[in-house]
């Protein structure tokens, strides 16, 4: 592999730490406080836009993270290629996480729309808040 490829490669990974980044904090900066309040639920309807957002925004970081670990192999495995291995595994794993919090913040946004719908107790809705949490 050239040297050209090479810089091509770094300027798409650069890219994509940038992308990942400022998804991150966009989707932390959009949901703020409302996930450290101790009836969350219920107030993640009032909300609901930003928490799509923000899950969207996770996505593209979990995308993000995938692409920098698939960028990265090749530059990897032409050193160590068990240290190529080793970094797309941790970068899917990573990905994977992001994906399935974003899962569950929509469940627990649904959730809080069946609590004010009247189908789900208080009870209910705490504990599977906890679990999700």
């Amino acid at each position: 592999m050239t040297g050209q490829y090479y810089r091509k490669t770094a300027a798409l990974v650069g890219a994509l730490f940038i992308i990942a980044t400022v998804t991150a904090i966009s989707a932390m900066v959009l949901l703020g406080t409302a996930l450290s309040e101790p009836d969350f639920l219920l107030d993640l309807p009032d909300i609901e836009n930003k928490v799509v957002g923000a899950v969207l925004l996770e996505l593209v970081l979990a995308t993000s993270l995938l692409g920098i670990g698939a960028l990265m192999f090749p530059v990897f495995k032409r050193h160590v290629e068990g240290l190529a291995q080793a970094y797309y595994g941790i970068r899917m794993v990573e990905g994977i996480f992001i994906t399935v919090a974003s899962v569950c913040l929509l469940v627990m946004f649904t959730m809080g729309g069946e609590y004010r719908s009247g189908d789900l107790d208080l009870a209910g809705i705490e504990a599977m808040g906890a679990m999700l949490m």
